[in-house]
């Protein structure tokens, strides 16, 4: 049996993809487990400067998770909004919004992966968004990417805004296969998903269609 693991393990492994649990829930259901997805490409921490600018990097502390893609950090002694970049959670706290499916297991992992810990942060060309947010790519220290676990396990699609696209093709690679595979919310019922495709095969939010009507 101990020899069919490893064997197991390493197939796995070879695919690009491993199960692990990072979780911290338990061991007995691989729904307390994460795909881990393959390394960003090109991508390494130690070549960046560090800094709070665009291609730099910072580490800081979570101070509060609002939703599954925005988290509050302190960085120097003050307190900072941060999105996600490359990636949208369902909707938890967006006024005139329901709460949409998959939302709040979005939020529980990104909190229990990040609340109260120190993270890497990775700026990319723009800094900000119109709201003031930072925009980065959030590094665990484990060396796992957060974007990328969410989009890997279903728990966010994907979603680039100019100038912020170099690793467009890497995201949408690890959309399609959770799609495909049916993981976290794209394993649920179609007409409870919280993204549907639109005319050019985007996903985009269910409740664009509810305003539209409206």
């Amino acid at each position: 049996m101990k020899r069919f693991i490893v064997l197991f393990a390493a197939v796995l492994s070879a695919a690009g993809y491993i199960f692990v649990n990072i979780t911290g829930v338990g061991t007995g259901s691989y729904a307390n487990k994460l795909l881990i997805p393959e390394d960003m490409p090109a991508f390494r921490l130690d070549d960046l400067k560090e800094g709070l600018d665009s291609n730099k990097y910072i580490r800081a502390y979570v101070s509060d998770v609002t939703d599954g893609d925005t988290l509050e950090i302190n960085y120097r002694d003050r307190e900072y909004k941060v999105r996600l970049l490359c990636i949208d959670t369902p909707e938890s706290v967006k006024q005139g919004v329901d709460i949409q499916s998959y939302a709040l297991e979005a939020s529980k992992l990104t909190k229990k992966l990040t609340l109260h810990k120190s993270v890497s942060l990775v700026f990319e060309k723009g800094l900000r968004d119109r709201y003031g947010r930072l925009l980065a790519y959030v590094f665990l220290d484990n060396g796992q990417n957060l974007n990328a676990l969410l989009v890997r396990n279903g728990y966010a699609r994907v979603e680039f805004v100019s100038p912020n696209k170099k690793y467009k093709e890497y995201f949408l690679k690890l959309q399609n296969a959770a799609v495909k595979d049916g993981v976290g919310m794209w394993g649920i019922d179609l007409e409870k998903q919280p993204f549907v495709k639109d005319n050019h095969g985007n996903y985009v939010p269910r409740y664009w269609e509810t305003q539209e009507a409206s």
